[in-house]
């Protein structure tokens, strides 16, 4: 069986525009900026928080982005992976509340917002892009290094050149021979 791949993202200027775009288009619809809305698309803001709740598809947000920015409208091939990642996990701002959210046609998320304001969000999505752009993985690999030789509790220190070993036991650890024969049976 082939294994999945990992997908890899990234997070440079047009995803970030891209994530600008889709979400400008859903302010100007819940801030009623609009002069027609598309069928299939309801956004309100919940209890005068800004909080941004949507119940949509993807279809339709693209009808939305095509809407709002013309040709540089957004297609659900940029969309999806805006839901699906950039919102809730890049930047933690996306909460799914699909029942089902593998396979759904149907959307239905919250957007925990600094503002109701579109100038002031789209100021503030900049701000936490380029923050968590600092911070991605890339940075950090050349800031860790490569192997951390943790307080060894006088037990034989990790070998930096072996390429696995298991790391030393800790001191409450009692062994059960017996139950390591059991183990080794069943399988």
């Amino acid at each position: 069986m082939p294994k999945k791949s990992k997908k890899h993202y990234s997070y440079g200027n047009t995803w970030k525009e891209r994530t600008q775009r889709l979400l400008e288009a859903l302010l100007q619809c819940a801030n009623e900026e609009l002069e027609e809305l598309p069928r299939g698309l309801d956004c309100t803001w919940q209890n005068g928080q800004p909080k941004l709740v949507v119940r949509t598809r993807l279809k339709v947000l693209e009808h939305l982005s095509k809407q709002v920015h013309g040709d540089d409208g957004l297609t659900t091939d940029h969309i999806r992976p805006i839901l699906n990642h950039y919102l809730p996990d890049y930047l933690g701002v996306l909460e799914d509340h699909r029942e089902k959210p593998k396979g759904s046609a149907d959307w239905h998320f919250s957007l925990r917002l600094e503002s109701k304001d579109t100038a002031a969000t789209m100021q503030w999505l900049e701000q936490r892009w380029d923050c968590n752009g600092s911070n991605n993985g890339r940075t950090l690999e050349a800031q860790t290094p490569a192997v951390t030789v943790a307080k060894t509790n006088g037990h034989r220190p990790l070998n930096q050149g072996a390429p696995f070993q298991a790391p030393p036991l800790p001191d409450h650890f009692v062994e059960r021979p017996e139950q390591q024969q059991i183990s080794k049976v069943r399988c």
